[in-house]
């Protein structure tokens, strides 16, 4: 009985190192702001110096910019001024997406004022700058500084197989230095990717980097998609004795942020009365099941169990319950606890660990 309980931990565990490391797209988008609020906020009296000793070489050569200098001088008394130039994925759609999505959470946050669409598009038909391929440093600069802004933002993500490599760097105008830079891992199976992906109707071998600063919201039409899921677990109560779960298969459909489950659970138990009959616990029912922010699962449901005793004195017993769970997306697992009153039998807590396989392929 110790080793299976051991065993079933390990498995929660060596689920949760593999998965805990990755963040969802949104999620990533949010990291980012954050970073960049702590790093970037308000203009330091470091870039204010430097600045000006930009401003005082640029007055000594022949080619003076008065009206460039006087507007980027205004900017130290303002919010700092950001421009999102580019981004290169896979997917064209999937890069206008993230320059969007971050776009609008940095003009949301109030704390930067967020270059519009149009100032952009003026200023990549004079320099020729090209809506796919690298910006080097030193044209994120040039057109940073024809723009009045204080900040260029340019970012990428890559394949690395198990996962997808997010990276956003925000560099300074006037001394190109990058500021808070932003690298994290998403989970390689993250719907909103995948949606991108599969949608993207040209292939190409090159990765797509598109210039566009408007905020544009892509319809997400609900999907229905089959659940196939199976785990481990372990629960019991006072009247019911303890379970190991060792098969825990779910079926059923997906319906948006819902889920329709129909669970079979089944494994060895332990009557705390008569610790040496042999027994086996099964549970049969059903579950409805919402997802919040992709991250966190409240479900509701209930059906018919109990504890089949096969040797020793003790009675077999059986009972309807009802049930309640919360859990946590972690990847493709579901890790969380469960609640169910069995009635005439008292209450049963337990912990339960859900691979939900059909999740690779949506």
């Amino acid at each position: 009985m110790k080793k299976l309980i051991i065993s079933t931990l390990i498995i929660f565990l060596t689920c949760f190192d593999m998965y805990a490391q990755s963040v969802t797209l949104e999620r990533a988008i949010q990291i980012t702001v954050e970073n960049l609020e702590k790093g970037v906020g308000q203009t330091s009296s470091d870039n204010a110096a430097s600045f000006a000793d930009s401003a005082l070489k640029e007055m000594e050569s022949d080619q003076t910019d008065f009206d460039s200098i006087r507007q980027r001088a205004q900017n130290f008394s303002q919010r700092p001024i950001i421009a999102v130039l580019s981004f290169k994925s896979q997917s064209t759609t999937l890069s206008e997406y993230i320059v969007d999505e971050l776009s609008l959470a940095l003009a949301s946050s109030n704390r930067f004022t967020v270059v519009d669409r149009q100032r952009l598009d003026v200023i990549r038909i004079e320099e020729n700058f090209q809506m796919s391929g690298e910006v080097s440093d030193k044209t994120a600069q040039s057109i940073g500084k024809k723009l009045g802004a204080q900040y260029v933002i340019t970012g990428s993500m890559q394949d690395m197989g198990n996962n997808y490599r997010f990276r956003v760097v925000p560099l300074h105008v006037e001394t190109a230095i990058i500021n808070s830079p932003t690298t994290l891992n998403i989970n390689k199976n993250d719907r909103q990717i995948r949606n991108f992906l599969n949608s993207n109707s040209q292939k190409s071998s090159k990765p797509s980097t598109v210039v566009k600063n408007i905020p544009k919201q892509p319809k997400k039409p609900v999907e229905i998609n089959p659940v196939f899921n199976f785990g481990l677990g372990i629960g019991g109560g006072k009247d019911v004795g303890l379970d190991i779960e060792l098969l825990c298969f779910q079926a059923g459909l997906n319906v948006g942020r819902f889920e329709f489950l129909i669970e079979a659970i089944a494994g060895p138990s332990f009557v705390f009365d008569s610790p040496d009959d042999g027994s086996f616990g099964y549970h049969i029912g059903g579950i409805l099941e919402y997802r919040f922010f992709d991250k966190a699962v409240l479900g509701l449901g209930g059906g018919y169990g109990g504890q089949a005793v096969y040797s020793g004195d003790t009675e077999s017993i059986s009972y309807p319950y009802i049930k309640g769970s919360a859990s946590i997306i972690l990847g493709i697992c579901k890790f969380g606890a469960f609640y169910d009153y069995c009635f005439d039998y008292g209450s049963r807590f337990g912990v339960r660990g859900i691979f939900e396989i059909t999740r690779i392929f949506w």
